[in-house]
């Protein structure tokens, strides 16, 4: 489902990426656009094009954190988050929202980082509790990207091996993050 090789012929002015031991690495300066989509701690610039370019054979993706993240990058998309008022198709705590019956070739996350979960009004996340559960949403083959300050917790027991670590910065006075794709194995 991963594909270095379409990401970096379709690239453009996109920094490449590597692969190396079976283990993609790179680094991506996104810039910044304010215009965005007016809801704070949305996908930085570009983001899901650069993914897409990754994953372009895959038909099915869950957002989890979805935000006001709009659909159209790929062919399904189901969007998870726990503030209605971004009108998800699934809303409520993904910790309890996932497994979903539904399996999925993509699960995309973008969790608060840091202390952002303050601005949101909600708990913090429970990250290890939810990188465990999106192993039991995805079909074999099937990746999970998530984006965060840290690299999350995950393990081989739980169906897990790392394919893929990209840093990511937007531009100045942005926290560095980093693109931890996980495979379903």
């Amino acid at each position: 489902m991963i594909s270095i090789e379409n990401y970096n012929q379709n690239r453009g002015i996109y920094s490449p990426l590597v692969e190396h031991n079976g283990c993609i690495c790179g680094y991506w300066l996104t810039g910044n656009d304010y215009r965005g989509n007016g809801y704070y701690g949305g996908y930085p610039p570009n983001y899901l094009k650069r993914i897409k370019l990754l994953f372009p054979d895959v038909q099915n993706v869950l957002h989890i954190f979805a935000g006001m993240t709009k659909k159209g990058t790929w062919p399904y998309e189901v969007m998870m988050d726990s503030n209605p008022e971004c009108k998800p198709d699934r809303v409520g705590d993904v910790t309890y929202l996932l497994p979903t019956k539904e399996r999925y070739e993509l699960i995309v996350a973008d969790p608060p980082y840091e202390q952002n979960h303050e601005k949101y009004g909600t708990p913090r996340v429970n990250k290890r509790r939810i990188v465990k559960y999106c192993a039991g949403s995805l079909v074999t083959g099937g990746c999970l990207v998530w984006l965060d300050t840290r690299i999350p917790m995950w393990s081989k027991a739980d169906g897990w091996s790392l394919r893929g670590t990209i840093g990511l910065n937007q531009s100045t006075q942005h926290l560095t993050r980093t693109i931890t794709i996980l495979e379903r194995v």
